[in-house]
């Protein structure tokens, strides 16, 4: 994912402050990290986001039990914060 120039810390920020305290309380995800590919040669960030899961199942379970959940934060962050 392409941040915008300029809305890398207030992204960061939302995604520590609101993103992992959700994912903290859903019992089907084991772990969840973010990356941050920083560009030498130009000002644009890339960032590359994991979710980790106990089992396959649980990733479907996921995605049919969780309508107004993390997924649905994360396209609106998308809207927001990426070009």
């Amino acid at each position: 994912m392409d941040a915008k120039s300029g809305k890398w810390c207030e992204l960061e920020n939302t995604m520590v402050n609101e993103i992992v305290p959700r994912l903290r309380k859903n019992s089907y995800v084991k772990g969840w990290c973010m990356h941050k590919i920083v560009s030498h040669s130009s000002d644009a960030s890339d960032y590359i986001v994991a979710s980790f899961y106990y089992f396959m199942d649980n990733y479907y379970k996921k995605e049919r039990t969780q309508k107004n959940s993390v997924y649905l934060v994360l396209t609106e962050l998308k809207k927001q914060y990426y070009a």
